[in-house]
């Protein structure tokens, strides 16, 4: 962003849907991705887009038992996109509506990325961050402190299982996506800047060598989040 700012200003993009139950969200983020191509093929969106930059996260709803994919786009347009190719937050709602082939209106949020005096951290931390929230899928354990100390095991052993089961559920609908995504101006750029692009990290650490990782003896260490100690505890092997 920082080495085609001078030439361009950002826009910060995020498209969303219903939220949909686990059966369902294999399809549901096929469905997504499908409808981010035909956005970017739509007339308005090739005549005011220069480039993208698009991130992709899951939330899940404790309360309801729901799963919320949406996309995090940044999106680079020319200096006079206001005047020349405009396009209104209700256009980009219906044209998302159209690529999902929804019946309903879905949310859509569409603002001018301001850089602070801290930069753009905010917006490109949102399409850099991790897929999935920790804090979306594993609950606070404090919360246990509510109920009489006679259930707080059994509360406690109901929250580990339902975590449980949506980190299953995640890692079968997310294995094999490719995460962060780049079109135009972003993907030149990308290139030209030699970036890596490659979302598994887990090869970095073993200097780039995909070949030497898992290779070697490892161990294996479980912990468990304690409740007074407002901490995770490790457990004897």
């Amino acid at each position: 962003m920082d080495s085609i700012s001078d030439d361009y200003q950002f826009l910060f993009l995020t498209l969303t849907c219903r939220n949909v139950s686990a059966d369902e969200l294999n399809t549901q983020i096929d469905t997504m991705y499908s409808a981010f191509k035909a956005l970017c093929l739509r007339t308005k969106f090739k005549a005011a887009v220069r480039g993208w930059c698009r991130g992709f996260e899951v939330t899940y709803n404790w309360a309801s038992g729901m799963f919320h994919p949406h996309f995090h786009v940044v999106l680079a347009v020319d200096k006079d996109y206001f005047e020349n190719v405009y396009i209104e937050q209700s256009e980009w709602a219906s044209m998302w509506q159209s690529c999902l082939q929804v019946a309903y209106k879905p949310v859509v949020d569409i603002r001018l990325l301001k850089a602070s005096k801290k930069g753009k951290g905010k917006e490109v931390a949102e399409i850099a961050k991790y897929c999935v929230k920790p804090s979306s899928v594993l609950p606070d354990m404090r919360e246990t402190r509510i109920y009489n100390e006679d259930i707080q095991a059994e509360v406690k052993a109901y929250c580990d299982a339902i975590s449980d089961n949506t980190i299953l559920v995640l890692d079968r609908v997310l294995r094999n996506r490719r995460l962060t995504g780049y079109g135009g101006i972003f993907k030149q750029k990308h290139k030209e800047l030699n970036l890596s692009g490659d979302d598994n990290l887990i090869h970095t650490h073993a200097g780039g060598d995909r070949e030497s990782v898992g290779i070697g003896s490892y161990e294996i260490e479980y912990y468990r989040w304690h409740c007074k100690a407002r901490n995770y505890m490790r457990l004897a092997n």
